[in-house]
């Protein structure tokens, strides 16, 4: 056993091996990171299993590549990162990978706190960014999370109005448009669970993070009264309903991290006078009464975006998920 977890690290970790700092080295339990010893309260690897797996195996010093990192992070996109103490270096498995990490950032870094870009290879499709020192979130943190990320889009939303305003769908839109309608039977259940009032309404469609949740939210603490939040792994960005990332944020924490708690807030109406100040920048009405509709209205966009037929494998997984922890609560409610 601990030979072939020896066997495996060594073999992860040999082709990176220029980029790492020579020492002891162990890994989580699925070897998605593998990380020095010494880093292993980092809270880059919060929420990971780092506990079982103690036998570390010796990475011996190798000729520098300009980055002495010591944490190795394989992404579920094919891309590697390298953490050192000060900055992150990705190798992107792909053209397609860098070229849209570049015009993400290009982008989104105007209204949103990106960590900025230090230097890029585009001959090796290598990018270099300033790594955040950031603290684990806590309970008494959640006020300062949500009013930063309603003030942020609350700015993007104000800037690109305009824009928006050219890039109006209705639900009967993205249903006719969408080539994922072929597995339509799959989610019956959820549009049916849709006011059919509302999929003849027009909603803004703009480009957004797509993936938030606060694994993807960076907190920095310089004092009790001087906080950043910082946004980070923007490579599920694309065009989507405009109030796609609230209800991702809520679906992602209900759905990975088990925390029902903002999901449970949404549902008693704790959030619908941030919402109803949203909605009106586009000219529309947030209706309470309409909560389940909006909810599955953004979980629709999730199913019928076009991200090829692996990816709807995985899609088909987390619609049992939202069936069953979603869709099965609005039935008994």
């Amino acid at each position: 056993m601990q030979m072939n977890y020896a066997k495996e690290i060594k073999a992860r970790t040999s082709e990176f091996r220029q980029y790492l700092e020579s020492g002891r080295y162990t890994a989580d339990d699925q070897f998605r990171v593998i990380f020095k010893a010494s880093k292993r309260n980092s809270p880059i690897l919060a929420g990971l299993n780092v506990e079982v797996l103690d036998n570390r195996v010796s990475i011996p010093q190798q000729t520098p590549a300009h980055f002495a990192g010591n944490m190795l992070w394989f992404c579920s996109n094919g891309d590697v990162k390298i953490f050192s103490d000060s900055e992150v270096l990705t190798l992107c498995c792909s053209q397609d990978n860098y070229v849209r990490k570049i015009s993400n950032y290009d982008y989104f870094s105007r209204f949103f706190r990106i960590p900025a870009w230090i230097c890029r290879d585009d001959k090796n499709y290598i990018l270099v960014e300033k790594l955040v020192t950031f603290e684990n979130k806590k309970d008494q943190d959640d006020a300062f999370l949500l009013e930063t990320i309603y003030n942020d889009y609350t700015h993007y939303f104000n800037y690109i109005y305009r824009e928006a305003m050219m890039n109006y769908r209705s639900i009967n839109d993205l249903i006719r448009l969408s080539p994922n309608t072929t597995h339509r039977k799959e989610f019956e259940d959820i549009i049916h669970l849709i006011d059919p009032c509302l999929f003849e309404v027009s909603f803004p469609f703009m480009r957004l993070h797509g993936d938030l949740w606060t694994d993807n939210l960076l907190l920095k603490k310089e004092s009790t009264d001087d906080k950043q939040l910082w946004y980070i792994d923007w490579d599920a960005s694309g065009e989507y309903i405009f109030f796609y990332d609230f209800f991702k944020f809520i679906w992602n924490e209900l759905d990975v991290h088990d925390n029902n708690v903002y999901y449970d807030r949404y549902v008693k109406g704790e959030y619908d006078v941030m919402l109803g100040k949203i909605f009106a920048i586009f000219d529309l009405e947030f209706r309470p009464e309409q909560k389940s509709s909006y909810f599955c209205m953004f979980f629709l966009n999730t199913l019928l975006e076009d991200n090829g037929v692996m990816a709807y494998e995985v899609k088909r997984m987390e619609l049992a998920d939202f069936q069953r922890k979603v869709v099965a609560f609005m039935k008994d409610s």
